[in-house]
C-alpha cells in the first residue's frame, strides 16, 4: 500500500529535500525511499572515496573525512559494504603515503638478518635472465678449388659465415627481500645478494623492476613493482 510519508519521520537535511520534492508530485512507500536515499549516500561514499585516492595515496586527513562522511550519511560497514580489493587497495595507497613521508614497514623476514637490518620488504619474485642462442650461419660461401700451376691445385675450406642469434629468456623463482642493508633474492639457482647502496638505478615496467646494481643488471618479475621501487629508493635515501 502506499502511504502519506510525514517530514517528522526524516532524519537527515537530505532526506528532507528528496522528501520536499517527491511529496509534490506521488505518494510512495517510505521503506522505497528510504532505500533510495540509501543507495544515494553509498554512491556518494565511493565517489568521495575516489576523488581521494586518485592521486594513489591515502592520508590521515582523507580518511577521517571519509569516516565523517560516512558518519553524517548515517552510514555501517555494512551499508557500504567495501569489497575485499577495495580495503587491499586502501592499504596499499595508505602505505604509498606512508613511505612518501619517509615511514617504511618493518616486517618479518625468512632472512636471516645481521645485526641493526630491518626487513622493509619481502615478497616472491622471479629473476628473469636473457640468452643468446646460435641458430645459424648466415653469409657463409663455399670452399674453392685454385690452380696455381700445372698438376697442382689447392683447396680452400668454406667459410661458415657470421652467427645468427636469438634471444630467449628464463625465469628463476625466488624470494626477493629489501632491507635497509640489502637486496636479497633467495633461490635455488641465480640468487644473488647485494649491498643496497650500490644501486645505482630503477626501471619499471608493468609486470617487474629492473634494478641496476653497478655494472650488474637484475630483472626482476614480481605482483607490484610499483611498492618495490619505492621502497628500494627510500631504502638507499636513508643511507
Amino acid at each position: 500500500l502506499t502511504i502519506i510519508i510525514f517530514i517528522k519521520d526524516v532524519k537527515t537535511e537530505k532526506q528532507k529535500e528528496i522528501f520536499s520534492q517527491l511529496s509534490c508530485f506521488i505518494l510512495i512507500e517510505k521503506s522505497f525511499i528510504d532505500t533510495l536515499i540509501k543507495n544515494q549516500a553509498v554512491e556518494y561514499f565511493y565517489y568521495m572515496k575516489n576523488q581521494a585516492i586518485a592521486d594513489e595515496r591515502l592520508t590521515p586527513n582523507e580518511e577521517r573525512e571519509l569516516s565523517n562522511i560516512a558518519k553524517k550519511l548515517d552510514l555501517s560497514e555494512e551499508d557500504i559494504m567495501m569489497s575485499s580489493s577495495d580495503k587491499t587497495q586502501l592499504a596499499l595507497y595508505r602505505l604509498y603515503n606512508e613511505i612518501d613521508n619517509g615511514y617504511l614497514p618493518n616486517i618479518e623476514s625468512s632472512v636471516l638478518l645481521t645485526r641493526g637490518e630491518i626487513c622493509h620488504y619481502e615478497s616472491d619474485a622471479d629473476r628473469v635472465i636473457t640468452n643468446t642462442r646460435v641458430i645459424g650461419y648466415g653469409g657463409g660461401t663455399a670452399g674453392i678449388s685454385l690452380r696455381i700451376a700445372k698438376g697442382v691445385t689447392i683447396r680452400t675450406s668454406a667459410f661458415r659465415g657470421h652467427p645468427i642469434t636469438r634471444e630467449y629468456e628464463t625465469e628463476h623463482e625466488g624470494t626477493l627481500t629489501v632491507t635497509n642493508k640489502r637486496l636479497i633474492f633467495i633461490s635455488r639457482s641465480k640468487g644473488f645478494v647485494a649491498p643496497i647502496q650500490n644501486i645505482v638505478g630503477l626501471e619499471g615496467f608493468s609486470d617487474g623492476l629492473g634494478i641496476q646494481h653497478g655494472q650488474k643488471y637484475y630483472l626482476m618479475r614480481c605482483k607490484n613493482p610499483q611498492l618495490l621501487a619505492m621502497i628500494i629508493a627510500a631504502s638507499i635515501s636513508k643511507k
